[in-house]
């Protein structure tokens, strides 16, 4: 539990210092649902702080379907 700590720690370090980090991962899985690739650490702690928003990256392969779980709009996404 620890070395989850000091990573959490890091990440809101590098937060504060207006470092930016690579986007959380995400896709599509087997079962229809958002699965996180990369960046549990990331988005534990933008929950915890409280943040609205913060970047993520699909492959163009689950763009349509990831917008649609999340009920965003694909044609309004930056990054097309």
């Amino acid at each position: 539990k620890l070395i989850y700590a000091e990573r959490t720690f890091n990440i809101f370090d590098i937060w504060r210092k207006k470092k930016k980090l690579i986007p959380i991962t995400i896709t599509v899985g087997y079962n229809g649902g958002i699965e996180i690739e990369d960046g549990r650490h990331r988005l534990n702690l933008a929950y915890y702080l409280g943040t609205s928003s913060i970047p993520i990256l699909v492959s163009k392969n689950d763009l349509f379907e990831v917008c649609n779980i999340l009920d965003l709009n694909a044609k309004t996404i930056s990054g097309k």
